[in-house]
């Protein structure tokens, strides 16, 4: 079972999401040492298409290298690699950067606090007006509360957000994002199916939707269908992804055609 939670791409820094950790799990299981992206347009069905990205994996399923190919002007393009560590805890603590090839890495590390539960309480980027977030728990272990520092809080008027969760039980059912004078900026409510997976996502601002996210599931709880729709727009989007027998993801297909290619540890 792949995915069984909904999406936190939207909100503050923290420990690896539900779904990270499940992926990270999924990898070590089967011992994928990397996944290399080949993408083509869905009206080009034969051949493997270009390699966009690369990733490299360690025992745990963890990302320690990553690798795209990106296009920065019609005559320019460039590899931008990253690599990464971690700290004892498996929290990412230094992050290397090549922007642009052969140019100098941008290394960011990462200063972490923990609580008794081992819950990341306290991270911010060691670095003078680096962001910062500090996270609170619920009796549970999750996540309530994120104040989100762009810039730390040691600068004068430092600006922030702050993310407040709620739930049912362990169910995430709204995520609320406040302003620095406590307006509601946007808040997401979430809707779940009988396994538990969640299956609508809904982007609320100023008392309307602004977007919904909506996937349906195989047998095995993972995503195999997206619908994405734009409320202030129209516009629409969708994708459908397939699996092999070990749940290893191994072809997404939307506006682009994405194929999955693994390689393993002996």
């Amino acid at each position: 079972m792949l995915m069984l939670f909904c999406s936190l791409t939207h909100f503050s820094s923290a420990q690896l999401n539900p779904e990270q950790n499940a992926e990270a799990e999924l990898y070590r299981k089967n011992k994928v040492k990397t996944i290399s992206f080949y993408e083509y347009r869905t009206s080009k069905r034969t051949g493997k298409g270009k390699i966009t990205s690369y990733t490299r994996l360690d025992t745990l399923g963890r990302e320690i290298e990553t690798w795209s190919h990106l296009k920065l002007s019609l005559f320019r393009s460039t590899n931008y690699r990253v690599f990464f560590e971690y700290n004892e805890n498996g929290d990412v603590s230094k992050r290397i950067s090549y922007v642009i090839e052969g140019s100098d890495p941008v290394i960011t590390t990462y200063i972490y606090k923990y609580n008794d539960q081992q819950k990341i309480t306290y991270k911010k980027e060691d670095a003078r007006v680096g962001e910062l977030w500090k996270h609170t728990y619920d009796s549970l272990g999750n996540r309530i509360r994120t104040q989100w520092y762009f810039a730390g809080d040691s600068i004068k008027d430092p600006f922030y957000f702050i993310d407040s969760f709620y739930y049912a039980g362990n169910q995430l059912q709204v995520m609320k994002r406040f302003n620095p004078d406590n307006s509601v900026y946007f808040y997401f409510t979430y809707e779940y199916n009988e396994q538990g997976n969640c299956i609508r996502e809904i982007r609320h601002e100023k008392d309307r939707i602004t977007d919904v996210w909506e996937w349906t599931y195989d047998e095995k709880g993972s995503r195999t269908h997206l619908f994405y729709s734009d409320k202030l727009t129209g516009r629409t989007n969708s994708s459908d992804t397939e699996y092999n027998a070990q749940g290893l993801r191994i072809l997404s297909e939307g506006k682009r055609r994405i194929v999955y290619e693994y390689y393993f540890i002996d």
